[in-house]
């Protein structure tokens, strides 16, 4: 069965739930001789105007995050075919292009799976970073020909080791605890405004507590899933890492 289809089924039953609850609680009071009186609008509307705008700043700012962490992966892979281009031009590069394939199958076959399960870097593909540094100075021309070539592939490495910095930064728990409070917190408040916002039971306002619940339950969970952008249901594949990997291969078939 579809993720989805999981988590959005817990999300509706949920928001069915809430609204129920709040029904049952009100007829309480009515039983018990207690009055739900209104809340004042004006105090509804602008705590709804501050949550609605919090919700939307973390929402804009995660999917920014999380275009970045897919461009940075992109980039990376790029520099990484680039450096194996570079490389077939300089004599004896085999040793190197060998080391840079054995790296973006490290990514994909072990790093991926970490940084989903882990929220982590994988300590063997760290090493195999090293190893490509360290082969890549064996590269050093003798020929001053050459010297353009070395150079340019010192920066498509460079250039990778940046955007692996970048994907390792955007790793893990982009929102911050205090951020969670206020999420929270405003959850809480917000049903406890449509408690008061609804004395009088009315259908289509038990129908307008459903739809507002599900809705603020949907952002939360969306925050929640994309504050980690290599973990969760939607998150940022391996695809470009598994291309450049099945090409590396390819060139390596073609020039040992």
């Amino acid at each position: 069965m579809n993720a989805y289809l999981l988590v959005f089924g817990a999300i509706f039953l949920v928001s069915l739930l809430i609204p129920a609850l709040l029904y049952k609680l009100r007829s309480g009071c009515v039983r018990c001789g207690l009055t739900v009186r209104h809340v004042s609008s004006t105090t509804f509307s602008l705590f709804a105007s501050l949550y609605a705008f919090f919700l939307g700043f973390c929402l804009v700012t995660l999917w920014n995050d999380f275009g970045t962490a897919r461009t940075a992966v992109a980039n990376e892979a790029s520099a990484v075919l680039a450096a194996n281009a570079f490389s077939m031009q300089l004599g004896h590069s085999g040793p190197f292009r060998q080391i840079l394939t054995a790296y973006a199958h490290s990514v994909v076959e072990e790093e991926w799976p970490d940084m989903d399960a882990k929220l982590t870097m994988n300590g063997h593909t760290h090493q195999l970073v090293l190893d490509v540094w360290r082969a890549y100075l064996t590269l050093a021309p003798t020929d001053k020909h050459d010297n353009i070539l070395y150079a340019n592939l010192g920066n498509v490495l460079l250039e990778a080791a940046r955007q692996r910095n970048a994907r390792a930064l955007l790793l893990s728990g982009n929102i911050y605890t205090p951020v969670w409070v206020v999420i929270v917190f405003g959850f809480f408040g917000s049903v406890l405004a449509l408690l008061c916002a609804n004395p009088d039971q009315e259908g289509w306002q038990l129908v307008m507590e459903f739809v507002v619940v599900f809705t603020v339950l949907s952002c939360i969970y969306f925050i929640y899933d994309i504050s980690t952008p290599f973990s969760g249901l939607l998150h940022v594949a391996p695809d470009a890492f598994t291309d450049a990997l099945s090409r590396l291969q390819e060139y390596q078939a073609l020039k040992p």
